[in-house]
Protein backbone atom coordinates (compact mmCIF):
# COMPACT_ATOMS: atom_id res chain seq x y z
CA UNK A 1 0.00 0.00 0.00
CA UNK A 2 1.44 3.67 -0.97
CA UNK A 3 0.85 6.84 1.00
CA UNK A 4 -1.66 7.85 -1.65
CA UNK A 5 -4.20 4.87 -0.72
CA UNK A 6 -3.19 5.20 2.88
CA UNK A 7 -4.36 8.94 2.99
CA UNK A 8 -7.39 7.82 1.33
CA UNK A 9 -8.06 5.41 3.57
CA UNK A 10 -7.59 8.37 6.41
CA UNK A 11 -9.84 10.35 4.47
CA UNK A 12 -12.75 8.00 4.52
CA UNK A 13 -12.55 7.24 8.53
CA UNK A 14 -12.73 10.53 8.78
CA UNK A 15 -15.87 10.96 7.09
CA UNK A 16 -17.59 7.84 8.81
CA UNK A 17 -16.52 9.72 12.04
CA UNK A 18 -18.25 12.73 11.11
CA UNK A 19 -21.49 10.79 10.14
CA UNK A 20 -21.17 8.76 12.95
CA UNK A 21 -21.26 12.03 14.94
CA UNK A 22 -24.26 13.34 12.84
CA UNK A 23 -26.10 10.21 13.39
CA UNK A 24 -25.68 10.25 17.05
CA UNK A 25 -26.84 14.11 17.13
CA UNK A 26 -29.90 13.65 15.13
CA UNK A 27 -30.73 10.43 17.53
CA UNK A 28 -30.34 12.81 20.38
CA UNK A 29 -32.79 14.90 19.04
CA UNK A 30 -34.86 11.88 17.67
CA UNK A 31 -34.93 11.40 21.94
CA UNK A 32 -35.78 14.49 22.78
CA UNK A 33 -38.49 15.47 20.66
CA UNK A 34 -39.88 11.82 21.78
CA UNK A 35 -39.81 13.11 25.56
CA UNK A 36 -41.28 16.43 24.64
CA UNK A 37 -44.19 13.72 23.04
CA UNK A 38 -44.42 12.24 26.37
CA UNK A 39 -44.79 15.16 28.34
CA UNK A 40 -47.57 16.82 26.52
CA UNK A 41 -49.59 13.77 26.07
CA UNK A 42 -49.11 13.39 29.63
CA UNK A 43 -50.34 17.05 30.28
CA UNK A 44 -53.39 16.54 28.16
CA UNK A 45 -54.26 13.46 30.23
CA UNK A 46 -54.16 15.34 33.66
CA UNK A 47 -56.18 18.66 31.55
CA UNK A 48 -58.95 15.10 30.68
CA UNK A 49 -59.02 13.58 34.47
Amino acid sequence: MNQFDEEIIRQKQYFIKEEKEAILKLELEIMSRKRGIAQMQLQIRELQE
